[in-house]
């Protein structure tokens, strides 16, 4: 799948050298470039660096692909519902629907500092954003 996110792409040079953050996510804070695209845009470039990506239901193992989430987060609200607590199946909510949520933001987030895979492909795409890594202590703000 390409995508057409004009000059926002920077893939890497031929010969360059895989940076530390692909493999290590303490070394960097690193996000992806979503600045000035439309939701559309967004949604298809989280679904391109989760492609091939799987994560399995906790309670009976079937697969799914990480993305998109509502096919996952409905079997688990359905085939699991009797086992699922009030407060888990409306969390889930958020997670089934079609537009881009805080849910599935946070979700895409665990998943993009867990997989080393979903990292590599964002810095093959050129669309990483790596700063410094900030870490601020409990009861200290910004």
């Amino acid at each position: 799948m390409e995508l057409n996110l004009g000059a926002r792409r920077h893939p890497p040079a031929p010969g360059d050298l895989e940076p530390e953050w692909v493999k290590n996510p303490e070394a960097a804070n690193v996000d992806v470039a979503t600045a000035g695209l439309t939701a559309e845009k967004v949604l298809a470039l989280l679904a391109e660096l989760c492609e091939g990506e799987t994560t399995y239901c906790e309670w009976c193992g079937a697969p799914f692909p990480i993305w998109p989430t509502p096919p996952w987060a409905d079997h688990i609200r359905s085939a699991h519902a009797d086992i699922l607590t009030i407060a888990i199946r409306n969390a889930m909510d958020g997670l089934c629907m079609s537009e881009f949520t805080v849910a599935k933001q946070v979700y895409f987030g665990q998943q993009f500092i867990a997989r080393i895979s979903m990292r590599r492909r964002a810095w093959q795409l050129g669309v990483a954003l790596v700063g410094p890594v900030r870490i601020v202590p409990r009861g200290v703000s910004n």
